[in-house]
């Protein structure tokens, strides 16, 4: 059977057979970490979600895969490594989106501070041609990672809070 392990040995399984893996993935993710905690209910909407695509790549140099702000900084503080995914959903209501997370290794707190507070002003291009619609974003540090997620709508209309959770649930991901 697939599922997520902690690091107790305890499994974390899908809800409802293949469906909502993402889900798995930010519970066992959360719960690794002493910093574990939902940021809000939205995270239970998830479970409502279907995950039907994903894509994962590590790619470098940074900033030859960002734009803005974003970019200017990366292209004088290059960072170590970028992780990126995206996690194609569907709401099941014949509304489908995508959320392009990317995670961003820099060299030190400080640079992955510095680079979070650009992450408004730029961005991380998503894979997959991924065109980002002025969706929700958001993004979180930790430590020396940088985790910017950005929503965009693929068909129908997604509820609005619905994409805002989704976005800010991502952050919460473990890198790939």
């Amino acid at each position: 059977m697939a599922g997520f392990y902690m690091r107790d040995g305890k499994a974390i399984t899908p809800s409802r057979g293949g469906r909502s893996i993402v889900v798995a993935a930010v519970l066992a993710g959360m719960a690794a970490t002493s910093t574990a905690g939902f940021r809000d209910d939205g995270d239970r909407e998830w479970g409502q979600l279907d995950l039907t695509h994903q894509v994962v790549k590590t790619s470098a140099p940074c900033y030859a895969n960002s734009s803005g702000e974003v970019r200017e900084f990366l292209l004088h503080t290059p960072c170590q490594q970028l992780d990126r995914s995206l996690l194609t959903l569907s709401d099941g209501r014949g509304n489908e989106f995508a959320v392009s997370v990317a995670w961003v290794r820099m060299a030190s707190t400080d640079n992955a501070h510095e680079l979070e507070t650009r992450a408004d002003k730029g961005a991380v291009l998503p894979l997959d041609g991924m065109k980002c619609n002025g969706g929700p974003k958001d993004s979180r540090q930790q430590g020396d990672v940088v985790v910017i997620a950005e929503a965009a709508t693929i068909t129908g209309k997604p509820d609005v809070q619905t994409l805002r959770n989704a976005v800010a649930t991502a952050t919460e991901l473990p890198p790939p």
